[in-house]
């Protein structure tokens, strides 16, 4: 039966780290940016300090400890051993909304994220565009301490899905469902054990067609 463990995103807009167990199989739905917790102690011209990796995050609670998912060189920092295998298989990325991914560019870079073409696009166009910063290296990453702006950075392993389409991770089964919101790309999933639950995931609300939720929602009977 499917388990889930809320790290963020309750009592709070975004947020959202929730991570699905179902047998051997982990999945990470999105892992994302409190803004209201973040804005408690930054600001724009106070950051947390790029030199002490997410240690400022950890310290004030920002991030959630979970053993075996965060980057080797982030976790070399805080002088605490890196695990050999990532203790999760995956994340669900829905959209882009840094409250949803942000704190992507955290995690083990092994950790493959299940997306829309777009949003990789998006995460794309962030790093490569954008002024890199440490919660915005989603797509990759230069690890840190960073000794020269110069070296080149660690990817990570991207899985685009279609809409409607079915994909196996582990011991789940997905379907992705475009869904109306501010930002292109934007997935709602339907997940399916082999007992048969089959919870929806759909990231925020509608900010346009919330009928579109309500299909994927209905289409749960279906599959």
């Amino acid at each position: 039966m499917i388990s889930l463990k809320f790290f963020g995103g309750i009592q709070e807009i975004g947020g959202n780290k929730i991570l699905l167990e179902e047998k051997n199989t982990s999945i990470f739905l999105d892992f994302g940016m409190g803004f209201r917790e973040y804005g408690h102690y930054f600001e724009e011209y106070l950051k947390p300090r790029t030199a002490n990796g997410f240690g400022d995050y950890l310290e004030l609670g920002l991030i959630p400890w979970i053993d075996g998912v965060y980057r080797k060189d982030l976790l070399n920092i805080q002088g605490v051993e890196s695990h050999e295998v990532p203790a999760v298989d995956g994340v669900l990325l829905s959209h882009m909304h840094l409250d949803h991914a942000a704190f992507v560019s955290f995690l083990d870079h092994r950790i493959p994220v299940y997306c829309s073409r777009p949003s990789g696009a998006i995460a794309q166009a962030l790093t490569e565009c954008g002024q890199r910063s440490l919660h915005t290296e989603i797509y990759d990453f230069k690890e840190r301490p960073l000794l020269s702006s110069t070296c080149s950075p660690t990817g990570r392993k991207f899985n685009f899905m279609n809409p409607e389409e079915e994909y196996t991770i582990g011991d789940v089964q997905v379907k992705a469902f475009s869904v109306d919101h501010s930002i292109p790309g934007s997935f709602a999933y339907l997940i399916r054990a082999p007992g048969g639950t089959c919870p929806l995931h759909r990231g925020s609300e509608a900010s346009w067609n919330p009928r579109r939720y309500g299909e994927a929602f209905h289409r749960r009977n279906e599959w």
